[in-house]
């Protein structure tokens, strides 16, 4: 019986020497992982995606909502989308762009846009720098 005294003395360091080593190994992941991520931003700076859509918040006084038409893949751009959400707020963006009068045309190029502004039979109001086009239904 000694024996196995002397075994639930070291019970408590079979738990605790394991659990020790692995919270060390992930600490030092951690601050790897943090290390890079610094370096990361001092190489390639943080741009906010939704500066696209300046510039034409202005039209949309008396708007609720705006259609947005992209052929660019959302799910790679969400990022853009929802702030481009942040920027025309209160306005809404809408995904479903054939309901509403005033469409934002975000495409890969112009000649593009221009085609699904004449598709949609709106026209071209304005288009900022970056290459964002609105356009308003005819009625």
């Amino acid at each position: 019986m000694s024996l196995s005294a002397d075994l639930r003395k070291y019970l408590p360091l079979l738990f605790w020497l394991p659990a020790g080593a692995l919270i060390l190994i992930n600490a030092v992941n951690l601050s790897l992982s943090l290390v890079r991520a610094e370096t990361l931003k001092k190489v390639i700076p943080f741009y906010f995606q939704g500066l696209k859509f300046a510039g034409l918040e202005d039209v949309f006084a008396r708007v609720e909502s705006v259609g947005y038409y992209t052929d660019r893949d959302l799910k790679k751009d969400e990022a853009q989308f929802t702030q481009a959400q942040y920027i025309l707020a209160p306005v809404i963006l809408d995904l479903n762009y054939a309901n509403q009068d005033y469409i934002l045309f975000d495409c890969t190029s112009e000649a593009i846009a221009d085609r699904k502004i004449k598709e949609v039979g709106a026209i071209a109001l304005r288009k900022n720098q970056f290459g964002v086009i609105l356009a308003r239904k005819i009625p």
